[in-house]
């Protein structure tokens, strides 16, 4: 399946300018694409969810599409598709360490997605996706139902944000673990007989807020 995939990449008009970092080129780049690309996996992930679970509502359905469209996830297809050594970076950029450069491997992807798109539509596009993503083959279950610090972490990371430091206390009067931060200009406190309850609902609170924040 990857091998499929791989030629239908390796087929297109773009394919190298899909691959071109703008740390290489800074006239001609995959910027563009990128930016094509990550629109297209917006909406055909979003329409997969939305197909999949007609039961799901809204705020589930935004987390499940972050989960699956986050650099991190990005970055590990773009890499089991062992082209990664074909990318254009400029010499320094080459040299940074591997994860440092995860971010710079989810645009290649977004740009080869938005590469095909332009060649070959949105039908093909659904189609390619479907097989690279290989979504009859993921554990959905996992990935609706992911705890709460986990879909913060992922739906920040969707939006370039930085997950928030926390504070952590024990109250030995209320034997009750506090748990505070600051996060989008409010103070939050939650307490809880357990850390990891206490810690979770935060993170929910926090998930509820930067969630409609962005609506």
């Amino acid at each position: 399946m990857t091998s499929h995939a791989l030629g239908i990449l390796r087929g297109l008009e773009q394919y190298q300018l899909s691959l071109t970092h703008v740390s290489h080129s800074k006239d001609l780049n995959n910027e563009r694409l990128e930016y094509l690309g990550d629109a297209v996996l917006q909406l055909l992930i979003s329409e997969e969810i939305f197909t999949r679970f007609p039961n799901l509502d809204e705020g589930k359905m935004t987390l499940a599409r972050a989960a699956l469209v986050n650099g991190t996830n990005l970055a590990d297809i773009f890499l089991s598709l062992g082209i990664s050594n074909e990318v254009l970076l400029s010499k320094g950029t080459a040299n940074l360490p591997k994860e440092r450069k995860l971010s710079i491997y989810a645009g290649v992807m977004e740009a080869l997605i938005g590469a095909n798109y332009t060649q070959h539509g949105l039908q093909k596009t659904q189609q390619l996706v479907r097989l690279i993503f290989k979504f009859d083959e993921l554990d959905w279950s996992k990935i609706i139902e992911k705890d709460n610090k986990t879909k913060l972490q992922e739906y920040l990371q969707q939006t370039d944000m930085e997950l928030p430091n926390f504070d952590y206390d024990f109250d030995s009067v209320s034997e009750c673990y506090h748990v505070s931060t600051f996060f989008l200009g409010k103070n939050y406190l939650v307490k809880a007989k357990l850390k990891k309850d206490a810690e979770q609902d935060i993170c929910f609170q926090l998930l509820q807020e930067v969630m409609s924040a962005s609506q």
